[in-house]
């Protein structure tokens, strides 16, 4: 059901909450919890004290949420 590795998310994405597009959203941190269940801490763009952690099988719901920009990573 759960997958270990980490479906492609890193620090850096970003996503708009379905419903809510005007508000973006950034991955800050990436973890997997106590049960090993993959995490993402993200933060809102237009005001980094709000945080929320969602579970990478949250992020992939297409009814919940959708990518709008993948992580650019090393040069």
């Amino acid at each position: 059901m759960f997958r270990n590795k980490n479906d492609g998310f890193k620090i850096g994405d970003r996503f708009v909450a379905i419903g809510r597009e005007s508000i973006s959203w950034e991955i800050e941190l990436v973890f997997q919890d106590p049960n090993k269940i993959p995490h993402a801490r993200l933060r809102r763009l237009d005001n980094a004290s709000i945080q929320r952690t969602f579970s990478f099988a949250a992020l992939m719901n297409p009814d919940m949420f959708r990518r709008t920009e993948v992580a650019v990573t090393g040069a």
